[in-house]
């Protein structure tokens, strides 16, 4: 009766017998476990980048679909902006299918500034600073700046109407959105080619475009400025109504917006 020893003395010789044969005198064979590789876990980081990638894919097809379908307003808003007095004309006098591409580049200028901030978040937490964006922020990111901005534009929409209401010249007050709006889409007609590369742009150059993104706006909100200030003499109203109209429509919001982030930023 053959023993479990014997059995181990059989299976020993008939392994060594096959590696010598093999590979040649002296060898042996070694069982050896195989590995699975390690899954990989994708982190908050990577699916913001994800999410960052998809919005300029959507800002990049509607940007190009609407430059075709209004390229016919598109021409006719340089002009006015070119041509002394037909800027304030345009304003008083404007056409269904201008009317139109205001509204279609209001949402283009609404997903290009959502899309540099969201960029300038991503780069933030990355970066070494003196404060820097906590990690509990990162996977609510767009959420949280899509509903900021949209309450920016809900505020301004409610001080304008309150002014309205109030001042009695609600002819005035609507052409000074009209204003607004003008302004918002020659910005989004400018910026959107910028916020683009900079989004798209690999990790060697994206902080530099940022950069050339936050230059640009900065140039565009001066240029605002004067071509507010432009409108508000023409229509004879005061520089300190013009003041006030700033310090309560632009300013306020954005300010209170900083002060209320920045109680949850990390030192």
């Amino acid at each position: 009766m053959q023993t479990t020893q014997d059995t181990q003395f059989l299976q020993a010789l008939a392994t060594q017998s096959v590696a010598d044969s093999v590979f040649g005198a002296n060898s042996e064979l070694q069982a050896v476990a195989l590995q699975t590789p390690p899954r990989r876990v994708i982190d908050g980081q990577q699916v913001n980048e994800l999410m960052l990638d998809g919005l300029a894919v959507l800002l990049f097809g509607l940007y190009c679909i609407q430059l075709f379908v209004h390229r016919s307003s598109i021409g006719l808003l340089f002009r006015a902006l070119t041509v002394k007095g037909q800027f304030s004309q345009l304003i008083d006098e404007q056409s269904v299918a201008f009317r139109s591409f205001v509204k279609s580049f209001r949402i283009i200028g609404f997903l290009a500034l959502l899309t540099i901030a969201f960029k300038g978040c991503l780069i933030w937490a990355n970066s070494p600073s003196v404060f820097r964006l906590p990690e509990a922020y990162l996977p609510f990111l767009l959420p949280i700046l899509t509903a900021a901005l949209l309450a920016i534009g809900w505020y301004r929409r409610l001080v304008t109407g309150t002014l309205s209401v109030l001042s009695g010249e609600a002819e005035r007050v609507e052409r000074l959105r009209t204003f607004d709006r003008i302004c918002f889409v020659v910005a989004a007609l400018l910026v959107t080619p910028a916020v683009l590369l900079s989004a798209l742009a690999d990790p060697a150059t994206h902080r530099f475009l940022f950069v050339v993104d936050v230059i640009l706006l900065i140039i565009l909100l001066l240029y605002y400025l004067g071509k507010s200030f432009s409108f508000f003499i023409s229509r004879k109203i005061s520089i300190l109504q013009w003041i006030l109209y700033l310090c309560a429509v632009e300013i306020m919001p954005i300010s209170f917006f900083v002060l209320f982030a920045g109680r949850g930023f990390e030192w």
